[in-house]
């Protein structure tokens, strides 16, 4: 509880208008949803097989599902854009989305990214790129937020049966994962923000 007043509200899921932190990570998120819509846009106009290119649409739509879901439990109804724009004029008419469809909109983005995302990415990666187990993981928190607690039970297992496909495990020492110089051999991690 020692942090700023802001950084606590956000914690607390309390943020008031006067809060700053909103005009950061608002926009952010925003953009981030944004190169998620353009990459699964120009990815879906491309003439290849669904093996070499749904692994991309999920990826990206992972990055836009974690963008949203931040962005709803923080503020509630939001403008919910699941697709590319390509008129900024459109923009004017979007308006706020009911909090139920931005978590269908959330659980469907998870779910095609736990079909489509690779167990696992290359031997350098630092959990910083979606796998199968990020994705279902994410499911899991979304479950929980949402109080479908057999749903959260169900992915959360899931992702503990296949912790050896992923390559998770728990750390001998807790504090290790606060340890820098380490973090990109730690097992624990389940996704980072580099």
């Amino acid at each position: 509880r020692g942090t700023p007043a802001a950084r606590q509200q956000v914690n607390d899921f309390n943020m008031d208008d006067n809060n700053a932190m909103s005009g950061v990570f608002w926009p952010r998120f925003y953009q981030v949803i944004s190169a998620a819509n353009a990459a699964i846009a120009g990815a879906e106009s491309l003439s290849v097989s669904e093996n070499v290119i749904n692994p991309i649409i999920a990826e990206a739509r992972f990055l836009r599902a974690f963008s949203y879901f931040h962005l709803v439990r923080n503020f509630g109804e939001i403008p919910y854009i699941d697709y590319f724009i390509t008129n900024p004029e459109a923009v004017k008419t979007i308006n706020k989305t009911p909090v139920a469809e931005i978590y269908n909109g959330i659980i469907a983005d998870f779910e095609y990214g736990k079909q489509w995302l690779p167990d696992k990415h290359g031997t350098n990666d630092t959990r910083s790129r979606a796998t199968k187990g990020t994705a279902a993981s994410y499911l899991a928190t979304v479950y929980l937020t949402l109080a479908d607690y057999q749903k959260a039970y169900n992915e959360a297992k899931w992702v503990i049966d296949n912790k050896d496909q992923f390559g998770y495990r728990l750390e001998a020492d807790f504090q290790d994962l606060y340890r820098a110089e380490i973090a990109d051999n730690i097992k624990e991690t389940i996704f980072t923000v580099d």
